[in-house]
């Protein structure tokens, strides 16, 4: 090749950041986070938290299937509030694996705000119901 057709070197490629500038990231950003979670306010106590929701409600006796073809008298927890029995009430439902703790956050714009009756339970086995022996949890049971 002659030195006409050569072509002319350009700038070297970056290789990127460092592995080490990446693992400084990193750890900065586990730092950060851990600092966080240690400084959280004591408000922010979960059985604080549960304690004070569980104060909402109460339970209620009711009879599950067990496993068996058989009935268990057991008992859920039932969150009701709001202005007596005027207007339609709004059914709260938790999710699977959760619990009527879910709602805790939005319960009072709701529920109080919105003077609306709310009422949310939870189901057969989670959250605060009881969880009977031998009951089969089943999508047809929580029906």
């Amino acid at each position: 090749m002659s030195g006409k057709d050569a072509k002319p070197a350009g700038k070297p490629r970056s290789q990127g950041p460092s592995c080490l500038t990446g693992l400084a990231s990193l750890v900065a950003a586990v730092a950060l986070i851990l600092g966080i979670y240690i400084a959280r306010p004591a408000s922010v106590d979960v059985f604080t938290r549960i304690v004070a929701w569980q104060s909402l409600g109460k339970m209620i006796p009711v009879e599950a299937a067990d496993g068996a073809g058989g009935l268990v008298e057991s008992s859920v927890f039932v969150v009701d509030t709001g202005p007596g029995s005027e207007g339609t009430p709004l059914l709260l439902l938790h999710g699977f694996p959760t619990s009527s703790f879910d709602w805790k956050d939005v319960w009072p714009p709701l529920c109080q705000e919105a003077a609306r009756r709310c009422v949310a339970f939870d189901l057969l086995g989670y959250g605060l119901s009881e969880k009977p022996a031998g009951a089969n949890y089943t999508v047809a049971l929580h029906a």
